[in-house]
């Protein structure tokens, strides 16, 4: 696997990771909202 190869899919996680925790945030605010 070539560098550059390896920083995309090192990147592509790095951008599910992102995902992830924003959509926890957003459903806690939601869910905050609505307690």
């Amino acid at each position: 696997m070539s560098a550059e190869a390896q920083a995309k899919v090192i990147t592509e996680e790095e951008l599910l990771n992102d995902l992830e925790k924003v959509r926890e945030e957003m459903w806690n605010d939601s869910h905050q909202v609505e307690h």
